[in-house]
């Protein structure tokens, strides 16, 4: 299954560099990169068809474009591989199996499916419900600290409120000299 960084340079790939929108109607310039035949045509017309590529600089000629079928085919592969990573994500299913996650292996802290946590890669590691280890983390960490950290939050959005206020007179104390001084 491809990762979340392989499908972002893979939608990268069938990205028009002008709008950032999925290529419509890709066209191929002399250079080899890739336009939406309309976004290219226009930059063309405005700049009276004396445009460098955007991407390389080098001349490009509206007469030179060529629909470039293979990256017109390959958008609807990569749109549907984006929203099944996402359904994926959203339903909280393993990219393996595509069963629901519902176990927590704590030695590569990371959640599981119940056919991962009987494969080679988990026999021996120490797995338990997403719920069990909700509990144990939430022991190791108790109120108090969230207490402790919303107070240190609460003090330094004070500091920063004090900075801002010594900056705001520095900066009328400049003013004024530079008045005096004219």
């Amino acid at each position: 299954m491809a990762t979340a960084s392989q499908l972002q340079e893979l939608k990268d790939e069938v990205t028009c560099p002008i709008c950032f929108e999925y290529f419509k109607e890709p066209v191929i310039a002399e250079c080899g990169h890739n336009f939406c035949k309309s976004c290219i045509t226009y930059c063309l017309e405005a700049l009276n068809a004396k445009m460098p590529c955007p991407l390389c600089q080098r001349p490009l000629r509206e007469g030179k474009l060529q629909p470039n079928r293979q990256v017109s085919n390959m958008i609807p592969v990569v749109q549907q591989m984006i929203l099944k990573r996402k359904k994926r994500e959203e339903e909280h299913l393993c990219e393996k199996h595509d069963e629901k996650l519902c176990l927590f292996c704590h030695e590569d802290q990371e959640t599981i499916c119940v056919a991962c946590s009987q494969s080679a890669e988990h026999t021996d590691h120490n797995v338990v419900t997403i719920e069990r280890a909700a509990q144990e983390y939430k022991m190791k960490f108790p109120m108090k600290s969230k207490k402790t950290l919303q107070s240190s939050i609460e003090k330094l959005k004070l500091e920063l409120e004090n900075q801002k206020t010594l900056c705001a007179k520095k900066e009328q104390d400049v003013v004024k000299m530079e008045v005096r001084n004219v």
